[in-house]
């Protein structure tokens, strides 16, 4: 992608410092990925200025007298951000968060001005933060979500909880969580070690998700305790979940055997909050840890004896 010249857009001021301001400006673009472009009243492009060795992953096709619209690579002339351009020729600035391409670019839209003060077209910058943003969005999966699992975690379930709570309050339909304990977790640990422990971890955790839907949230609290959030779930397709889940996980082929056990509850029938949820589900959950057969934890046993 050539840089094209940028429009002449020299400060006011002396010479000296003209030259001192273009300078930087063009040091700025040369070792930034960062690009400036210019319009007319048409959003026709009248110039076009960016880093060489940068050249930002969006703009793909940059020739002189496109519109904003090919120049951006936008769908819509009523989609961001060729409608901040819009705005511009109004003369209202705009600074945003724009994706495309895989990258993330921080755009500044601004009218552009004759000497006169009079709107003349747009003038737009272009920065790639998309390594800031990728740190950014790093922080933020870490801060929710369980490192050895890859579940979301105990808060961030909570938050999910509290916003279905609040958003089928107004729509009045039902939904279901489970709360689920991995049976025997200390057995294996103890027998077998941590790492055994761990992989049974994540093996529930890979079976959960692969019976959840992509607007559920399924959920590591802590220890052996998970929880599963489905949304417009009713009692009986929590329930067929739930059976699913403990069948794969009873049939998988890795040693050791893997149990858990699983308590559910229904908004609003189980109470309106969320504290009411997970009460409800708790108490069924241990209900059917206490009913289990005795014999569950032999595989387990037997398995340990065989690999002393």
């Amino acid at each position: 992608m050539a840089a094209l010249p940028l429009v002449d857009a020299t400060p006011r001021g002396s010479c000296g410092q003209a030259d001192s301001a273009k300078t930087l400006l063009q040091f700025l673009s040369e070792k930034l990925p960062l690009a400036f472009w210019t319009t007319d009243r048409g959003l026709k492009l009248t110039s076009y200025w960016c880093s060489k060795s940068r050249p930002l992953a969006a703009l793909e096709s940059t020739e002189l007298g496109q519109s904003v619209q090919e120049f951006l690579g936008v769908a819509e002339a009523s989609q961001s951000p060729v409608k901040q351009h819009f705005l511009a020729l109004r003369g209202t600035s705009s600074r945003f968060e724009y994706a495309a391409h895989n990258h993330f670019y921080d755009l500044h839209i601004e009218p552009y001005r004759d000497s006169e003060g009079k709107i003349i077209g747009c003038m737009g910058m272009a920065l790639d933060v998309t390594e800031r943003r990728k740190c950014e969005m790093e922080i933020q999966y870490r801060a929710t979500h369980d490192g050895l699992t890859g579940l979301a975690n105990y808060r961030e379930f909570v938050d999910s909880l509290e916003q279905e709570v609040r958003r089928t309050g107004r729509t009045g339909h039902p939904f279901s969580l489970l709360l689920l304990d991995l049976d025997d977790l200390k057995l294996i640990n103890d027998r077998l070690g941590h790492l055994a422990g761990n992989n049974a971890l994540q093996r529930l955790a890979g079976v959960m998700k692969d019976h959840c839907r992509g607007t559920d949230v399924a959920a590591r609290f802590g220890g052996d305790e998970f929880a599963i959030l489905l949304l417009e779930a009713d009692a009986e397709r929590a329930q067929n979940v739930a059976d699913r889940i403990r069948e794969r996980l009873r049939s998988h082929a890795g040693p050791p055997a893997l149990s858990v056990s699983i308590g559910l509850s229904v908004y609003p029938d189980d109470g309106p909050a969320g504290a009411d949820l997970l009460e409800a589900a708790d108490r069924r959950l241990y209900q059917n840890k206490k009913s289990r057969p005795t014999s569950a934890n032999a595989p387990v046993e037997q398995r340990t004896e065989d690999n002393r």
